[in-house]
C-alpha cells in the first residue's frame, strides 16, 4: 500500500487525504504541537474525548482512517522525524502558504532531495506564483472572488453562500485525482525518479467548477446572475411550492418532457403555445411559464404531485431537510456504505461517531 503524510489542516487537504485513506492508503496526520488542526475547536457540536477534552464533529468528519502525530516544526528533532517519515512515504499533502514550510526544511525542494520519488501535493488559495500567491485561502473568499456567489441566491437578492464549502471540497477532489494520476508513472520499470510537485488551489478549482457558466461568458459575453433554484439553460427546472408549503423540484430536459408535464398539469395546450413550444422559447419566457406552473402546483399538496409525476419520466424530487435525507428509502437501502459508524481512538467507545461514508463502490 501507499503511505501518505498529511500536513494539511481544515478541509480541502484533510478531505483529500481522508479519501485516499478510504481507498486503502496509510495516512499519518502531522499536526503542529500546541496548535494542531484548528477545526478541532470548530463547534459546537463536539464529542467528548477520554482525556476530558472535546473535539468538534467538523474535525472528525474529514479525519477518519488516519494516525495522528504532533510535532514542533521549529525544532530540529521534529524535522528529523518528519524527514525519516518522508524516506518511507509515497505522498505528502500540505496546505501552507507558499514558502511557509521552507523555513522548516519541509518544502518540496528539501523533501524531494530526501525522497525523489515522493509525490508532494501543495494545496493553496491562489497557487505557487503570481501577485496573490502569498494570500491565505478561504472557501468563502474563493467562492466570492471567483464568481460562485455572483450566481448563487434569489433573483435580485444578496449573495448566498452555498450550504457546504464547495470550493474547499472540490479542491480536495481535484487534489486526490492529481495524486492518483501521479502514481501511475511509479508503475514504470525504469529507475528514473517518479516524484513530482502538484499545485492545486482554490482559485483554479472554483474557476473549473464554474463550468458552463464561465464558458457562456468567455464565448458570448453573457453575464450570469442569481436566479434562485432555476436552471440557466433549461425551463422549467426549479423549486415550486405546493399547497402544504413544501417545495418540490420539477424539471424538463427536453421538449417531449415539457409536453408530458403540461398534460399532467392539465394544460396540454402549453406545449403548442408559441411562447413555450421549445426550450429556447421557454428560457426567453421563463418568468411567465414559471408563474403559470406555480399557480397550478400550489393548488395541491406535494404528495399529490409526486404521485402524479411518478413513472412519468419527468425529473422531480423533494427539497429535503437533513432528517428527511436520512429517512430517504434509497439512502436507507445503501446506509451501510453511506453512513459510517466509527469510534476515534481518543474517544470513549460509548461516544461513537456517525459520518458520511464512501461515495463510491468498487
Amino acid at each position: 500500500g501507499y503511505r501518505v503524510l498529511d500536513l494539511s489542516r481544515v478541509l480541502a487537504g484533510p478531505f483529500c487525504t481522508m479519501l485516499l485513506g478510504d481507498m486503502g492508503a496509510e495516512v499519518i496526520k502531522i499536526e503542529q504541537m500546541a496548535i494542531g488542526d484548528p477545526t478541532r475547536g470548530w463547534g459546537p457540536p463536539f464529542q467528548n474525548q477520554r482525556d476530558g477534552k472535546k473535539t468538534s464533529i467538523y474535525f472528525q468528519s474529514v479525519n477518519r482512517n488516519k494516525k495522528s502525530v504532533a510535532l514542533d516544526f521549529t525544532k530540529k528533532e521534529a524535522q528529523n522525524i518528519l524527514h525519516s517519515l518522508v524516506e518511507k512515504s509515497d505522498i505528502l499533502v500540505e496546505n501552507y502558504i507558499p514558502g511557509g514550510l521552507a523555513k522548516h526544511n519541509l518544502d518540496y525542494k528539501s523533501i524531494s532531495a530526501i525522497n525523489p520519488n515522493l509525490i508532494y501535493c501543495s494545496i493553496t488559495g491562489y497557487g505557487q506564483t503570481g501577485p496573490s500567491c502569498k494570500m491565505p485561502g478561504y472557501d468563502l473568499i474563493a467562492a466570492s472572488q471567483f464568481g460562485l456567489l455572483s450566481i448563487t441566491g434569489p433573483s435580485g437578492g444578496e449573495p448566498c453562500r452555498v450550504g457546504v464549502a464547495v470550493s474547499d471540497l472540490s479542491t480536495g477532489l481535484f487534489a486526490k485525482s492529481a495524486i492518483l494520476g501521479a502514481l501511475v508513472p511509479r508503475k514504470g520499470g525504469n529507475n528514473e525518479p517518479k516524484g513530482c510537485h502538484i499545485d492545486v488551489n482554490l482559485m483554479s478549482s472554483q474557476i473549473a467548477i464554474n463550468s458552463h457558466v464561465a464558458a457562456d461568458y468567455l464565448n458570448s459575453g453573457e453575464v450570469a446572475g442569481r436566479i434562485g433554484t432555476a436552471h440557466r439553460n433549461l425551463v422549467p427546472y426549479k423549486a415550486y411550492m405546493a399547497a402544504d408549503k413544501k417545495y418540490l423540484i420539477i424539471g424538463t430536459g427536453s421538449d417531449a418532457q415539457f409536453e408530458k408535464l403540461a398534460s399532467i398539469l392539465g394544460h396540454p395546450e402549453w406545449a403548442e403555445d408559441k411562447r413555450f413550444c421549445t426550450n429556447a422559447k421557454r428560457v426567453n419566457n421563463r418568468e411567465k411559464i414559471d408563474a403559470m406552473i406555480q399557480r397550478i402546483v400550489e393548488q395541491n399538496p406535494s404528495d399529490h404531485w409526486f404521485r402524479q409525476l411518478a413513472n412519468s419520466g419527468i425529473p422531480n424530487g423533494p427539497v429535503n431537510s437533513m432528517p428527511e435525507v436520512f429517512r430517504d428509502p434509497q439512502l436507507q437501502y445503501h446506509k451501510d456504505r453511506l453512513i459510517l459508524s466509527w469510534t476515534p481512538e481518543e474517544m470513549n467507545a460509548e461516544t461513537g461517531l456517525k459520518v458520511p461514508g464512501k461515495a463510491i463502490s468498487l
